[in-house]
Formats: C-alpha cells, sequence, structure tokens
C-alpha cells in the first residue's frame, strides 16, 4: 500500500513531465488576416514554414520543435506540426481564411527558423529575440510585401535570404551578425546594426542598399556579374568592403579598407586594397 507521501511524489512526477512536454508555442490566425506564431519564453524553437498544395489549393505547413498549442484557423498534424489553409488560393469549402501577413516571434533563447514561400501571398516577418539566432529564408511576397527579420539581441546568423525580386527590411540588431543572401532581392535594406557584422552578397542582384552600421563590419560580394544598389554603407568604424558588383560605396566614418574597382564611385574610403 502506497503512502501519502509516495502518491504525492507520483502526483508532483506527473505534473512535472506534464509540464516539461506542454505546448511551447501558439499558432493561430488572427481575423486581420495574421498568421501568428508567438513562442513561448524560456523554449528553444525550431521552425519550419512551407507552402503545400492540398486538394483545390494550398496551406502554410508550420513545424517547431518545442510543440505547437493551434488556435483559429490551423489544424493539428502533429505535436510539433500544424497546417493552416489559405483561404484566397482555396475551395471556400475547406474553410479557409485569408492570410496576408506571417508572424513568427521565436521566443528568446537560441532559436532557428526557416522560411520557403513560393506563391507570394503573404508579408513575412521573423522575429529572433535574445539569443544566438539562425534565422534563413526565401519567401516570396506579394507586390507591395516585405520580407523582415529581426535578429535582435545576439551574435544572429540570417542566411539564404532571396524574395524573387520582393522588398526586403533585414535587422541583425545588437552582436556580431552574419547576414548573406542566395538570389535576386528587391529594395529595401540589409542592416547589420551595432557589432562587428559580416556581409556576404551572391549570387543574385541586390536592389537593396547595404548597410554594417556601427562596429567593424566585413561586406564582400561573391558574384562580379551581379548588382548591387543604390550603394553600400560601411557605417562608423575600420570597415572592409569587397564589392564588385555596387555602384558606389560609402565606407563612412573610422579608417576603411576597400578593393578598386574601375567606374565604382568610392566615398570616405581610406585604404585601397589589390
Amino acid at each position: 500500500m502506497r503512502t501519502p507521501l509516495a502518491l504525492l511524489s507520483v502526483c508532483a512526477v506527473a505534473v512535472l513531465s506534464l509540464a516539461a512536454t506542454a505546448d511551447a508555442s501558439t499558432i493561430a490566425v488572427s481575423r486581420s488576416g495574421v498568421l501568428n506564431l508567438d513562442a513561448r519564453a524560456g523554449e528553444v524553437n525550431g521552425v519550419t514554414l512551407t507552402e503545400v498544395t492540398i486538394p483545390r489549393g494550398s496551406a502554410y505547413s508550420v513545424q517547431d520543435t518545442a510543440g505547437l498549442r493551434v488556435g483559429r484557423g490551423c489544424t493539428r498534424v502533429s505535436a510539433t506540426q500544424a497546417q493552416c489553409t489559405i483561404g484566397q488560393a482555396s475551395d471556400p469549402l475547406l474553410g479557409g481564411l485569408t492570410i496576408s501577413r506571417i508572424e513568427l516571434d521565436l521566443g528568446n533563447l537560441a532559436d532557428t527558423s526557416s522560411v520557403f514561400t513560393f506563391d507570394g501571398f503573404a508579408s513575412v516577418e521573423v522575429r529572433g529575440g535574445a539569443g544566438d539566432d539562425v534565422l534563413t529564408g526565401g519567401p516570396s511576397v506579394p507586390a507591395g510585401g516585405v520580407y523582415a527579420v529581426r535578429g535582435g539581441l545576439g551574435d544572429d546568423t540570417i542566411s539564404g535570404i532571396a524574395t524573387n525580386g520582393g522588398a526586403v527590411d533585414i535587422e541583425g540588431g545588437p552582436g556580431d551578425d552574419s547576414v548573406s543572401t542566395r538570389g535576386l532581392i528587391g529594395t529595401g535594406s540589409l542592416r547589420g546594426g551595432p557589432g562587428a557584422d559580416t556581409f556576404t552578397i551572391g549570387p543574385g542582384s541586390v536592389f537593396a542598399t547595404i548597410d554594417g552600421g556601427q562596429g567593424r563590419d566585413v561586406i564582400t560580394a561573391t558574384e562580379p556579374g551581379g548588382f548591387i544598389g543604390p550603394t553600400v554603407l560601411g557605417g562608423s568604424d575600420a570597415d572592409t568592403i569587397n564589392a564588385p558588383a555596387a555602384a558606389s560605396i560609402d565606407c563612412g566614418p573610422g579608417l576603411d579598407s576597400f578593393v578598386v574597382y574601375a567606374g565604382q564611385g568610392a566615398t570616405r574610403c581610406e585604404i585601397p586594397l589589390s
């Protein structure tokens, strides 16, 4: 026969077990058409968002390794996966909701995200929050839409940026961030923020402004045949810029190094490199 103390211990273990496996993030579509993933603080999230084809339409498939709680407009596929039908591309009988914007709030630890969409139904914003986040994305966005990333506090990696010509609004935030692109990017800006940031641009043309911000930044373009515009800004401190595809560069305050290319305008750049 178990004693009251033993029963109490069993109950305590059960409660702790339930708490440990509780859903960490909530996924739902608001009445204003925003698909939002809201991560619970204190969890390490690994989020993946893609478009999938369903009978007579499309849906967003969302996964989070920390678990998902499903709300309005989405259905549970598993403990870590949900599917949200896209109303504007689906048969009305499927009950899909119009989704014009996606917001992924990853919380306050070292989180990861991977975003890939191809039909351009919605703008996308990823917020890494505090922590050394790895945020990867190549979403197509609608005309007038934007792919936005906020790395937040920490040494973040923002990679695989490609929008098929859509606009971007990328900011690493405080910390030594790494920003890289892999395809055609439209207007907007890629900003490192405070810290020693590294930019790797290409392959593919980038029509957004690149701004290293405060700190000793390194900006490199890997494809001479592409285009970077309207300008590359080093920001404050001693930066290094090697951008053969840029129409012009402005190294900014500080003792900056740059590679000289014929026909490229260079402002406030002190140390030419061969």
